[in-house]
């Protein structure tokens, strides 16, 4: 879903309209009826003068309690709208559940008896404290690979090889990366799925590269009868097949995503097929297509 907002600020900087905050409120009422879980606040030049989207977030914060609000200006300054646009979208779609996530690990921590400072791990190979996670979810994309790297890293130094590649197999994916005289290169803008397909993400991120499935991904037949590995993984439960935990062949239905309609559920498991994209609904699990045709997964039926 996607609203406007009357305001303006020129590229040179100069405010040509200002927000109406009688229309931010109007707006944060229509959002609440929706049942929005997350807002993203994005304007053209923000990056040049930010008021006007920290006035919005200021008062979506105040009227949407329990409501997750990010905004572009607080992410990235740089001019580039699409990639801010794109940066702050991702943003608001990873700060609910990692808001959810933060939250169950610090009770669980507590219950232990951790009395320490919790930090996260960035992606750009550095850590990060729980307050900037939680304002900040989506610096930490890529972030496990990238730790297995600077763990790479550290034998590097500790074994006097400066050059060497790093590589990381998990559950889902394979990556490496290049590490030259004891540094490792940053990129930015990330483009998450690979720059062809994928959607760019504005930030430092160690220069991580996908080269395959991981551990765990799943083999499966689709429609076409194509042998295809992943998206999904077997997780740590069963695990990978060399694990002797059992799973084999699941005989499971191929749907068009075009012939799904609004209101449509189906427990798996099922696969959705779509131009440039597969979604794969595992045992366990309940697919619903919602009102603006999205897929919504939820776990235990």
């Amino acid at each position: 879903m996607r609203f406007e907002i009357d305001e303006r600020i020129h590229g040179r900087g100069e405010v040509l309209a200002a927000p109406d905050s009688g229309e931010v409120e109007r707006l944060a009422r229509h959002l609440a009826e929706l049942g929005v879980e997350a807002v993203a606040v994005s304007l053209l030049n923000s990056y040049l003068d930010d008021r006007h989207e920290t006035m919005i977030a200021r008062l979506l914060r105040d009227r949407l309690p329990g409501i997750y609000v990010t905004a572009g200006s607080e992410l990235t300054r740089e001019w580039y709208e699409y990639e801010r646009c794109c940066t702050v979208a991702a943003n608001a779609v990873v700060g609910p559940r990692m808001a959810a996530y933060v939250s169950r690990l610090e009770d669980r921590l507590g219950e232990a008896g951790f009395d320490r400072t919790l930090f996260m791990m960035g992606s750009n190979g550095g850590v990060l404290s729980v307050e900037r996670t939680l304002r900040e979810p989506i610096t930490l994309i890529e972030s496990g690979p990238v730790g297995g790297c600077i763990g790479a890293g550290a034998f590097s130094e500790a074994l006097e090889l400066p050059d060497l590649i790093a590589f990381d197999m998990g559950g889902t994916t394979a990556k490496y990366a290049v590490i030259r005289d004891g540094r490792y290169a940053l990129h930015s803008p990330y483009y998450v799925g690979g720059y062809a397909t994928g959607f760019p993400i504005r930030g430092s991120v160690v220069d991580i590269v996908e080269v395959g499935a991981g551990g765990g991904s799943i083999a499966w037949i689709d429609g076409a009868g194509r042998l295809r590995v992943g998206p999904r993984s077997a997780g740590s439960d069963p695990g990978p097949v060399a694990f002797g935990r059992g799973g084999g062949w699941i005989e499971t239905p191929v749907h068009r995503r075009s012939a799904l309609a609004a209101g449509y559920a189906a427990d798996g498991p099922l696969i959705v097929e779509e131009y440039g994209a597969t979604t794969v609904v595992g045992p366990g699990e309940r697919c619903a297509i919602g009102e603006l045709g999205e897929i919504r997964i939820t776990v235990g039926g």
